[in-house]
């Protein structure tokens, strides 16, 4: 499986999991956007000015806010994987967690999503 692609979706999903955008985040909201969209937020950190833009590395994800969603998403990926922490998410601090209750929880729902469109 493409594993930027998978990251992809895995962003995306745990971005639609999350409730909605807080406090000035409804200032950056995009409810209709895709899958492209969000990903291309994280990869260029859309919801911050140009001088706060730290993680940016080719192969890491850091979705902090997205789209003014809380979602304190990182991990890393190469040809070989994606690599996620171990740790318990935190609903008070990683919305998506609601849905998805652990990182391997949202990795295997992103891979099944994907497998089902195949």
């Amino acid at each position: 499986m493409n594993t930027e692609r998978l990251a992809k979706r895995i962003v995306y999903m745990a971005w639609k999991a999350c409730d909605g955008p807080r406090g000035l985040g409804i200032f950056k909201n995009n409810p209709e956007a895709t899958e492209e969209d969000v990903w291309n937020n994280v990869k260029t950190q859309g919801d911050y000015p140009m001088n706060l833009k730290l993680y940016t590395k080719k192969n890491e994800v850091y979705a902090d806010y997205v789209f003014g969603r809380m979602m304190k998403l990182y991990f890393k990926y190469d040809e070989n994987g994606i690599y996620m922490d171990e740790f318990p998410p935190r609903p008070d601090y990683q919305e998506w967690c609601r849905v998805y209750h652990t990182h391997k929880e949202l990795l295997e729902a992103a891979q099944k999503s994907l497998e089902e469109e195949s």
